[in-house]
């Protein structure tokens, strides 16, 4: 069985699920979606034991290795690398995991064992390999080379240093697939933008056509009892998977769906088979008897709470793609995520220092809510960061932390009197203070008018409105009066000149950010769609001033708005 998979605390990475998506208001504004689900997962292969699944996804950037635990469910980040990872085969043991990685420029072959080490198998110069999968025995891993021509080749699994070229050709050849007891190697032979599917004997001779047709057939995957061969072929006008008997050719469709998908593979008993399914990106398991499927890997995470990092280059947010709530960045310039915070536990509702040197975030890492400081590493996250220290250390829960524009002080909310009310902390003498004492709710604060006065939303008027008190303590003010029965308004953040207050606004079912002077009352700017298609919420300013960053989506998404039209 596989041990324990490594989740890298470095994931210096490309945004790579989707192209950047920028839509344009009725009122002229661009909206600009920062990162987004629309993933990639796929090429699935199922551990010999039954207990894991191997493949390839785009949920932290480029392609990588993930791991998905059979048992509970649980996902997990192999691969960590700046290359992009494709192929992934399970040793005939369970104890490795080869792949294909441009990790050093071109495609080479690496192998990963349960003890967390990573070696690199292939090193050709000026040449690609890719595709590995393993012989049935474990002694060997069979390959395609590209170097002008292509090679299928196969490499002693222990040493690397036995390379056989087994046959070659001029047409692009993929996918190798030995069959588990007999003298063959199947694999996709591409002519004329058209696949068809051969084999070979496992020493290179007796080259046999195996499916020819007027369609694309491809992706062969041999059962582990070696009767049955799955693939797909579009000959419906959509890639769906078939099977087929090895020893001829008798297809029976297993999917259909309409819909394309690729890359089956079969389940370790050989019963199921698991494919790629689009448009969705996501890995389903169908029954090859029955053929009732279900999704087993589907990318429906969010990516939530976004603030700039003072120099405007980087946004950092949380997501649960990992499962779990987690920090990330991503860099404006060149679209890199890096995970930032790799607890067992959640991290999330980050916020940055005024330096940009620290972070403050929640977390439930000693089971409740507490609020967390540690150094802002983006450039080189794997030098883990010197220290990490809780801020607040209450039985009862504290979040929603905000620094001080002088970054010594912040302010949170904390239930520790019985209900969430406003607390400022001095972070260097560590003296706390309670702002507000209402017995109801109070939420959301920030600081403004150069820390002299703080900003929250309060459930005083049987309706969330935005109030503010001096942050030395004293009579809380509305800043809003919404007269609207079924508004409320919440998380006010102000601009960076203090002039402008960043706030979500609700209607009935709707959500959405609005802008409006530090003054308050009824005067307000909608800064977003006057549709009810998407919720927008927790808006954030650049250090300018001119952009805003919020979450908005069913699946929650990052998204960027320029308002330099709406504050002048």
């Amino acid at each position: 069985m596989m041990v324990r998979m490594i989740i890298v605390a470095a994931l210096l990475i490309h945004t790579g699920c989707a192209k950047k998506n920028t839509t344009t208001t009725p009122d002229g504004l661009t909206l600009e979606r920062m990162t987004t689900l629309a993933c990639y997962d796929g090429q699935p292969k199922m551990s010999p034991d039954g207990n894991f699944l191997a493949y390839i996804s785009t949920q932290l950037g480029d392609k990588h290795v993930f791991i998905y635990n059979m048992d509970d469910g649980s996902i997990h980040p192999l691969t960590a690398n700046e290359g992009v990872d494709e192929g992934a085969d399970f040793s005939p043991d369970n104890e490795r995991i080869v792949f294909s990685s441009y990790i050093q420029g071109q495609s080479d072959l690496w192998i990963i064992d349960k003890q967390e080490k990573m070696t690199q198998v292939t090193k050709t110069d000026h040449a690609d390999e890719f595709s590995p999968a393993w012989s049935s025995d474990g002694k060997w891993i069979f390959f395609v080379k590209h170097d002008g021509h292509y090679k299928m080749g196969k490499v002693n699994a222990q040493n690397f240093s036995e390379v056989i070229v087994l046959y070659e050709d001029s047409l692009l050849i993929d996918r190798p697939n030995p069959h588990p007891t007999e003298n063959k190697i199947y694999f996709q032979r591409n002519e004329k933008n058209q696949a068809d599917i051969c084999y070979v004997d496992s020493d290179g001779k007796n080259f046999t056509p195996f499916i020819q047709s007027a369609f694309d057939e491809k992706h062969p995957s041999i059962s582990p009892n070696g009767k049955w061969m799955a693939y797909v072929s579009n000959a419906t006008g959509y890639y769906e998977v078939y099977v087929t008997p090895t020893d001829g050719y008798h297809p029976i469709a297993v999917t259909h769906s309409s819909q394309d998908h690729f890359f089956p593979s079969w389940s370790s008993d050989g019963k199921n088979i698991l494919y790629e399914s689009r448009p969705n990106w996501d890995i389903k398991i169908i029954d090859a008897e029955t053929q009732k499927d279900s999704v087993l890997v589907a990318d429906i995470a969010n990516d939530e709470s976004p603030v700039f990092t003072p120099d405007g280059q980087c946004v950092i947010f949380n997501s649960d793609r990992l499962g779990k709530q987690t920090i990330f960045s991503l860099n404006l310039k060149d679209g890199k995520q890096t995970q930032l915070t790799n607890a067992k536990q959640n991290d999330f509702d980050p916020d940055i220092s005024p330096d940009g040197k620290e972070m403050i975030f929640t977390s439930d890492r000693t089971g409740g809510l507490n609020i967390w400081i540690t150094k802002l590493v983006l450039d080189s996250p794997s030098a883990q960061a010197p220290y990490l220290l809780a801020v607040t250390d209450d039985s009862a829960d504290s979040y929603q932390a905000r620094f001080a524009k002088g970054g010594d002080k912040i302010v949170y909310v904390s239930e520790k009197a019985g209900s969430p009310d406003i607390w400022i902390k001095d972070l260097k003498s560590n003296k706390s203070q309670q702002l507000t004492i209402d017995e109801r709710n109070e939420l959301a604060p920030s600081f403004t008018d150069d820390d002299q006065t703080v900003l929250f939303q309060a459930d005083w008027a049987k309706k969330w409105s935005i109030w503010k008190t001096p942050s030395v303590g004293g009579l809380p003010l509305p800043v809003t009066r919404d007269k609207l029965p079924y508004g409320k308004d919440e998380e006010p953040v102000v601009s960076p000149t203090h002039t402008i207050v960043a706030f979500t606004r609700s209607w009935y079912d709707d959500r959405d950010v609005w802008i409006m002077t530090s003054s308050g009352g009824e005067k307000t700017t909608r800064t977003l769609t006057k549709d009810n298609t998407n919720q927008e919420k927790h808006g954030r300013w650049s250090p300018d001033g001119k952009r805003v960053v919020f979450q908005a989506g069913n699946n929650t998404d990052v998204w960027m708005i320029d308002v330099t039209a709406l504050v002048k």
